[in-house]
């Protein structure tokens, strides 16, 4: 055998390379649209928990206004009659 690769082996390496090229760069195309796809996802996890905690946190808000509000409309008092000294205050 000489010292120089048969044109035939040469071809059969250059075959089974491309191949595993071309199934490599196949791969990892697909893991990184995977890895995107699960960065998106727990991207929009992330925005509706903080979504979610923002409508917790209002809620407390309006509870704590409706608490207020009772406390300063007093006993006996109704709310058109706090809205009457509300604007009357505002005049």
């Amino acid at each position: 055998m000489s010292e120089y690769m048969s044109p035939f082996a040469i071809f059969v390496v250059s075959v089974v390379g491309a191949g595993i090229g071309a199934y490599i760069g196949a791969y990892l195309r697909e893991k990184g649209r995977n890895l995107a796809t699960h960065e998106d996802i727990d991207r929009i996890v992330a925005q509706l928990r903080a979504m979610g905690e923002a409508a917790a946190m209002g809620r407390e808000w309006d509870c704590y206004a409706e608490i207020v509000e009772n406390q300063n409309r007093g006993p006996g008092q109704d709310a058109a009659a706090v809205e009457r000294e509300v604007a009357d205050g505002l005049s």
